[in-house]
């Protein structure tokens, strides 16, 4: 254990990788005009770039270190690259909304429930109460 590599340099590293790749896929999302109802095959992507990234980063952690890895130090690389990636998916999603993307604030809430009134039984009470609750 003397020979301790330092996971600093891993953990941003594969946090930029992961955040970039989190950026990348809103993007695109964005520019096939899916990004308010995304398919499920996106989540999918999404949820394996990021176990995988995490996975692989603790990985390269242990082949730089000998072979020798703790579980600690296994849960530090992986919390750490989440944090960097979500610290920088939220300054993106941030600048997206308040540069880009302004006409999602103006949306009423009740524009956005209209969609799934028509999918209950009793429909008009609920849009009753979701239409008086978010008035236009």
């Amino acid at each position: 254990m003397e020979n301790s590599t330092n996971s600093k340099s891993l953990i941003i590293n594969y946090g930029i990788y992961l955040g970039v790749a989190t950026v990348l896929i809103s993007l695109i999302t964005y520019a096939l005009g899916t990004h308010l109802d995304p398919h499920w095959s996106i989540s999918l992507v999404s949820g394996i770039l990021f176990i995988g990234l995490i996975v692989f980063g603790i990985k390269k952690y242990k082949e730089t270190n000998e072979g020798f890895l703790t579980w600690g130090q296994g849960v530090k690389i992986g919390v750490g690259i989440a944090i960097v990636a979500a610290l920088i998916g939220t300054i993106y999603n941030y600048l997206f909304m308040i540069i880009f993307f302004v006409e999602l604030t103006l949306v009423s809430p009740s524009t956005k429930y209209k969609k799934y009134i028509p999918s209950f039984k009793c429909s008009t009470l609920i849009s009753l109460i979701v239409f008086d609750m978010f008035p236009e």
